[in-house]
């Protein structure tokens, strides 16, 4: 393979392969049963099995698990988005609202909460976490309505907070989160598999952390500060943490089975099998995108400087903060920042840069990311947007359309963030 032979349809071909294997990495179904053929014995010797499931790929994970213990006495209630809704024997299957939560989120976080008090001393409750949890269900403290649960929970999906500070908000306002569905299922043993979608891949963070006990708390008071919410908000979320958050940790166990660092590392290996040289960013991204657009940027320019064919891979969740009206999400609006400043900085050969949501969407449109070129401001451009005015309306999906850029895979039935790739050929 060389520069002068890789063409751009070849490079967005493998871009896109590149990102199927990062998510087929992060298939729920093969990692719960890889995770239950390890533990067997935890449900061998319990009386009943309680299914809590909650998240993007929660249907899918219990549908895994039910071979494990279809013979036995089991219940349970699972959670998901409204395309992954199926029917599942023995089990009540739910759907919410995402990213905002709405009164199908309510009735699906009472239902958890209600299966959770039915569990007994002897069964086994399996919480089946993934991302997306956070809005799929809830269920607000005392003095905290629907309303403001919303209004709180969109603040924070636009103020650039990042998933921890996120999470020390919505735990402050849950009955849910914070492992207060453990302790709802005490004294029953818990045994939590998570698909992560969070730094660190910390149970804890995970869908805000249903079952399993946060170790320490980020200071609520700086964050409402930083993030300028109104003085109505900050008194509905002080007075609310007054409510006991539960920091002990319920009798159980708990384990990550899919992660976007597993799914780097499979994105990682599938480009090294088409002969790039790669560069893996360690850690996880979770930038603004404008610096993150940046430092990307950089970074392709470095591996670019070998002369040879080379590949980037990152992950994480990159911050947007949105001032505009538009339409779009944070791996749009990351990809068009990216094409916009290799405009000003150019890499020294053919090129194709990928951001992209491992669930098959960003934010509420149709798309997963984009894919950009040399050639995408330019399309751009032709068909008499403003690239800077789009941005400027957080409105990176009609251009990115325009340019026939924007990536739509449909829903991965998994969750593990966001995936960025870039090649140089």
């Amino acid at each position: 393979m060389s520069h002068r032979t890789v063409s751009s349809e070849t490079i967005r071909n493998h871009l896109v392969a590149a990102y199927q294997a990062g998510v087929a990495a992060a298939d729920p179904a093969r990692a719960v049963r890889d995770a239950l053929n390890r533990r067997g014995p935890e449900l061998d010797y319990a009386s009943r099995i309680v299914v809590l499931g909650l998240g993007k790929a929660a249907a899918r994970m219990a549908q895994a698990a039910l071979p494990y213990f279809k013979a036995r006495d089991y219940f349970g209630t699972v959670v998901t988005t409204g395309s992954e809704v199926i029917e599942l024997d023995g089990l009540t299957v739910m759907s919410g609202q995402h990213p905002v939560p709405d009164a199908t989120s309510l009735a699906a976080g009472n239902a958890l909460l209600a299966t959770a008090a039915e569990a007994r001393e002897g069964d086994l409750v399996l919480a089946l976490m993934s991302g997306g949890g956070s809005a799929l269900a809830v269920s607000p403290k005392a003095g905290v309505s629907l309303p403001d649960k919303i209004a709180i929970g969109e603040h924070l999906l636009k103020c650039g907070a990042n998933i921890n500070e996120m999470n020390a908000v919505r735990r402050a306002i849950s009955k849910i989160k914070g492992g207060q569905l453990a302790a709802a299922a005490a004294p029953a043993y818990v045994l939590t598999l998570a698909v992560s979608d969070v730094p660190n891949d910390d149970l804890a963070v995970i869908a805000s952390g249903p079952t399993v006990a946060p170790q320490d708390l980020p200071a609520l008071q700086p964050i409402l500060e930083r993030y300028q919410f109104d003085n109505s908000l900050r008194k509905i979320i002080l007075s609310a943490q007054t409510d006991p958050v539960v920091r002990d940790s319920q009798a159980g166990d708990g384990a990550v089975i899919a992660s976007n660092s597993i799914s780097k590392a499979a994105t990682t290996a599938y480009l090294r099998h088409q002969g790039y040289q790669v560069k893996q960013l360690d850690g996880w991204l979770d930038l603004n995108v404008d610096a993150a657009a940046s430092l990307l940027l950089s970074s392709l320019h470095d591996v670019a400087a070998s002369g040879k064919p080379c590949a980037l891979v990152a992950g994480g969740e990159p911050t947007v903060r949105v001032t505009g009206a538009g339409k779009g999400g944070r791996n749009q609006e990351l990809s068009l920042r990216f094409a916009l400043a290799e405009a000003s900085r150019r890499l020294p050969c053919s090129w194709g840069f990928l951001s992209c949501g491992t669930d098959g969407r960003d934010g509420p449109t149709d798309a997963a990311g984009a894919i950009v070129d040399s050639h995408t401001i330019s399309a751009i451009v032709a068909q008499g947007l403003s690239v800077e005015t789009e941005l400027a309306n957080n409105n990176a999906y009609v251009p990115l359309n325009a340019a026939n850029a924007l990536l739509r895979p449909g829903s991965t039935g998994t969750n593990v963030a966001d995936l960025q790739i870039g090649i140089i050929a």
